[in-house]
């Protein structure tokens, strides 16, 4: 060992002080030491530890001047090991860095109680460091040989120590080594410059792959990355405040193969401090992965910068197989970020391509948006391609899209500058239409070539305008362009010059009939779209957009709004006149599409029921609103209404005895629910299904409304069908079922097994309180299946296990983290249970979750405690 450091001596006054200069983007340099680490007595047998020799011989290394670590054929199992500058750290083939089963022998360097925010590690997860560089500079781990993280995980199952960070350093290179079973995220830089990962293997990894984190000049070239539990490639600005700000900047994937997990394959965020500008992925492979691309924000929980941006972003010649979707770019819950200037180009993908989103805000529309030449080949269905919310300068230009069973490629609402032109559709359902605008502003239209299409173009929205078919002949369609009856006239075109030549209507018709008039119309010039527009009197009494060729006749059925106040209208349609009569008949009653439920199971506590209700006849009449309890009638209410009108009925009750009650108002199914909320919002009851909306407060887990059935004492199994939730609210929300003692006390012992979206784009997760503090401190993640699924909560005296299903039948159960099932000594024998909802938000918003086929059955009974 002496003769070894003897050696580097006389090496370094000549060569040392140049290493220290060298630049390090290189992919190696001139070693002044090659000093190996069995020299300083680390044995590589796999059974030893060997951290104390081999940091020895770094930091040796590093005192003089710098050089190369060398690890010859063997096993070195180690904890923590420290990066130090100017030294390579070279993994020769067959010798395998293998992290101890020990965690004493990992450096934690948070806090037991989590309040130490000096280092990185806070926000991914772990709390030790496997491999580490902090504030160091021209270093490398390079090499054939291995970095085996061994899937070391903390006690409670959950995430194991970091395998590599690098933070606050720069010039730092990963050449050639394979990294495996990462028990934390495998690669990460944190606050660092000039990077390069050149041909590195990262394979069967628990959680993330190689994430830079507020780092600038980053470059992966011919990476491979098989296997992660997490996102494969997530680049993010987080953690401890940084002295520059949150930057990410000049981020190049190229040569990258990416496969093998249910996350994005590439993705910008949860993490979105600051600024992300000019990150370009090319020439790279994704295989069986999730999203494709994904853009998903969150509000950090430390204090980050007023403003966001992210710019600048490439991807092109990339070819994809089997994921499952194209695009998940969204812009919610984080105030007012700024995404502008994403671009796919040469972008191929084969698999089960699905319902892709780009959805802005209406304070932060995302804009700049392209997608060109590119191939999309689909073996599921959706209702969309692609679905846009306040989007503006959209272009897609030369893609091809197979989708068969899909209703339209692209769906936007609320947008601006709109550009499509040479796409090439395959596989729409025959209806269609290809594309349907909402509220969406100069748009222009070129060549869309889709056989056996009967509608193309769709419009709606009174705010929708400037919309342009470009191509003159659109004779494979049947309606190359129509609209809904709210969309402005002169909103469309090119405009025909459409003259009604008849108009024939009934003589008469009674009170909510509808009403259908017959017009033959012909076009005196091009080819186009025209309104024609029904008036009763002053009032509009309906609309019909149509197409009408050139010098073409059509015969054109209006279908107007109803009337309902008996009496004699003229009607007009391009100036022809004919009588209708509307004829005085009965009063007669209908009730709305909903009810609102506010059922609470404390005695003493108010029912409210209220009940939309409408006199559809012709003649003011009077009707008894009636409230059953156990059905028989219970409360009643008596309303008068005109014809036409219609009013809220409020029926309202105090029950001396805990509910819950078996009610029914109107026409509308049996409620046997007891119904709780702390936060604002409603339950209604639809003949099919029930919705709650609800509000909460930024990180307030107890804030939520929830649809119960009181002291469930047996062992049962709940479950429940989540039909939909709303997108587009708040910094994060949950939809799911809850059980808790006592679900309209938030401090009892409890758990969740819900849906939550948007702060990590969309995922399955349960939570348990395992010592009765009414803290949710136990987690397991079921995956990300999609809206509308089916949830099951299985519960055997103390023991709970979830379960998911895609149709009811096929229940799949939810574990995590090595977690299977959930003791907790805090549950108690008897236990609400219910379905509940909640979004954490701070503007107020809130989140619209519906349900259906609601159960609770003990496991000893033969039939189920509720539907």
């Amino acid at each position: 060992m002496k003769r070894t450091l003897l050696v580097c001596a006389v090496f370094s006054v000549s060569l040392c002080d140049g290493l220290a200069a060298a630049n390090v983007q290189q992919t190696s340099h001139k070693a002044a030491c090659a000093i190996k680490v069995t020299d300083y007595g680390a044995s590589g047998d796999d059974r030893n530890l060997d951290s104390e020799p081999i940091q020895r011989a770094i930091d040796d290394c590093a005192r003089l001047g710098g050089g190369e670590v060398r690890f010859p054929r063997g096993v070195y199992r180690v904890g923590t090991l420290h990066l130090r500058s100017n030294v390579s750290v070279v993994l020769e083939e067959g010798s395998v860095l293998r992290g101890s089963e020990d965690l004493d022998d990992y450096l934690e360097p948070l806090t037991r109680n989590g309040v130490d925010k000096s280092h990185f590690v806070s926000g991914t997860g772990s709390r030790r460091l496997f491999l580490y560089g902090d504030h160091v500079e021209n270093v490398s781990i390079r090499g054939k040989g291995t970095i085996d993280g061994n899937q070391v995980r903390e006690k409670s199952g959950t995430r194991g120590p970091l395998t590599i960070l690098i933070q606050h350093s720069s010039n730092v290179v990963l050449d050639g080594i394979t990294v495996t079973r990462s028990p934390g995220w495998s690669v990460t830089f944190f606050d660092c410059q000039h990077v390069r990962v050149l041909g590195v293997k990262l394979k069967d990894v628990m959680a993330d792959g190689i994430n830079p984190v507020s780092c600038q000049d980053v470059l992966y070239d011919g990476v491979v990355i098989d296997g992660t539990g997490d996102d494969p490639i997530c680049i993010k600005n987080e953690g401890p405040p940084l002295r520059g700000g949150y930057v990410t900047r000049d981020v190049t994937i190229r040569n990258t193969v990416v496969r093998n997990t249910s996350h994005p394959g590439f993705k910008i965020g949860t993490g979105t401090n600051g600024t992300f500008d000019r990150v370009v992925v090319e020439d790279s492979t994704f295989e069986r992965v999730g999203d494709l691309f994904a853009i998903q924000l969150m509000r950090p929980s430390q204090t980050g910068e007023a403003e966001r941006f992210i710019r600048n972003i490439w991807m092109r010649r990339v070819r994809a197989s089997n994921t499952k979707r194209f695009l998940d770019i969204t812009a919610i819950g984080v105030g007012q970020p700024v995404i502008s200037g994403v671009h796919f180009e040469d972008v191929q993908i084969d698999g089960r391509v699905v319902g892709s989103r780009i959805l802005g805000t209406n304070a932060s529309p995302i804009e700049d948006i392209t997608i060109r030449n590119v191939v999309a080949v689909a073996n599921e269905s959706s209702e969309s391609w692609l679905q846009t919310r306040n989007v503006g300068r959209l272009t897609l230009d030369h893609v091809t899209i197979d989708v068969p069973g899909t209703k339209t490629i692209l769906a936007a609402d609320t947008g601006r500058g709109l550009k499509l032109d040479s796409i090439r559709v395959r596989g729409l359902l025959p209806d269609g239409p290809a594309l349907h605008l909402a509220d969406v502003q100069d748009a222009e239209i070129g060549t869309i070539t889709t056989p056996h299409l009967k509608n193309l173009v769709w419009v709606a929205g009174a705010r929708a305008a400037k919309i342009r078919l470009k191509q003159a002949d659109w004779s494979q369609v049947e309606n190359p362009l129509l609209a809904a009856d709210d969309v402005a006239e002169q909103a469309l075109l090119p405009a025909a010059n459409a003259k009604v030549l008849s108009l024939s209507a009934p003589a008469r018709i009674k009170p909510n009939e509808a009403l259908q008039v017959n017009a033959q119309v012909q076009n005196a010039g091009p080819a186009g779209v025209t309104p024609l527009t029904l008036f009763a009197g002053d009032r509009v009494a309906g609309r019909k957009w149509i197409w009408i060729g050139t010098a073409g006749k059509k015969t054109v059925t209006i279908t107007g709004n109803p009337f309902y106040v008996p009496g004699s209208y003229a009607l007009n349609l391009g100036g022809f006149v004919r009588k209708l009569r509307v004829m005085r008949t009965p009063a007669h009653f209908q009730y709305g599409t909903f009810c609102e439920m506010d059922t609470p199971a404390a005695p003493g506590a108010t029912t409210k029921v209220v009940v939309p209700v409408r006199n559809i006849g012709g003649t003011t009449g009077k009707h008894v609103v009636e409230l059953k309890v156990s059905g028989k009638p219970f409360v009643s209410k008596e309303v008068t209404l005109g014809p036409g009108e219609e009013t809220r009925v409020s029926l309202e009750h105090v029950f001396q005895s805990g509910g819950p009650h078996s009610l029914q108002a109107g026409d509308f199914p049996e409620w046997r629910f007891a119904t709780f909320r702390n936060v604002p919002g409603r339950f209604l009851l639809y003949r099919d299904r029930f919705v709650i909306e609800a509000g909460g407060r930024p990180g307030e887990r107890n804030d939520y409304g929830a649809i119960y059935f009181k002291d469930v004492t047996a062992d049962f199994d709940a479950k429940v069908r989540v039909i939909s939730q709303s997108e587009h609210t708040g910094s994060s929300a949950a939809v799911g079922l809850i059980l808790r003692n006592r679900i309209d006390d938030v401090r009892s012992g409890g758990f969740v097994l819900h849906y939550r979206v948007p702060r990590y784009g969309g995922y399955k997760i349960w939570e348990g309180d395992s010592d009765g503090d009414g803290r949710l401190d136990v987690r397991g993640d079921g995956g990300d299946v999609a809206l509308p699924v089916w949830y099951k909560i299985e519960k055997r005296g103390r023991t709970v296990r979830t379960f998911s299903s895609g149709d009811g039948q096929n229940w799949r159960l939810c574990p995590s983290y090595g977690v299977r099932e959930l003791v907790s000594s805090s549950l108690a024998s008897a236990q609400d249970v219910g379905v509940y909802g909640t979004a954490w938000n701070d503007r107020g918003e809130i989140s619209r979750m519906e349900y259906s086929d609601f159960e609770v059955t003990p496991v000893a009974a033969a039939s189920p405690a509720g539907r």
